[in-house]
């Protein structure tokens, strides 16, 4: 369920995101089209996001871009002012050719950041690495929405704020979330 997301957009969207890059895709009788399954994995997770945290984030942080998708599947259902990914800097360039062909650029660097995403690349960061994250962005952030194994996520101490969930596609995976409007 994708709750909150406007239909003619999820499919402009999946159309956008599934023409660059030449990704697989597969037919999917629910939504009655051929997809990248990256792509609805995208849309519910911008769709969390919207329904946890709403839909106003200002300065957007990602730790661990991918390619630059969740970006743009934000940037079509969220008010975003400003987003900054955090990844190797290898990947960056690769991140910003992607943006382009949608004339979206990422921002500056900075301290602290309103709404501090990560999905699945928490697990890819060794401890101390995410401790740093964790206590720079994440405890500073009034929102935030983090997808990682529970394995990783029992490694840390998390502020009594914060919400833990079951991740519906994932087993062994939970969302974290905090909203400290």
């Amino acid at each position: 369920a994708l709750a909150g997301l406007d239909r003619s957009n999820m499919q402009k969207f999946l159309d956008l995101n599934d023409a660059v890059g030449g990704a697989p895709t597969t037919r999917y009788l629910k939504i009655n089209r051929e997809a990248d399954p990256t792509s609805l994995r995208y849309l519910k997770f911008v769709s969390d996001i919207k329904r946890l945290l709403g839909s106003k984030h200002g300065s957007v942080l990602e730790i661990g871009g991918g390619y630059g998708g969740l970006y743009l599947c934000a940037s079509m259902f969220l008010d975003i002012g400003s987003y900054l990914v955090k990844d190797h800097k290898s990947v960056i360039p690769f991140i910003e050719g992607y943006l382009q062909n949608f004339n979206l650029s990422l921002s500056e660097d900075k301290d602290t950041f309103d709404t501090v995403l990560s999905t699945y690349a928490w697990d890819e960061l060794d401890f101390e690495d995410r401790e740093q994250y964790l206590t720079k962005y994440f405890l500073s952030s009034k929102k935030g929405y983090l997808v990682a194994n529970d394995k990783k996520i029992d490694q840390h101490s998390w502020p009594e704020d914060i919400t833990r969930i079951p991740d519906q596609i994932s087993p062994n995976y939970s969302i974290i979330y905090w909203n400290r409007n």
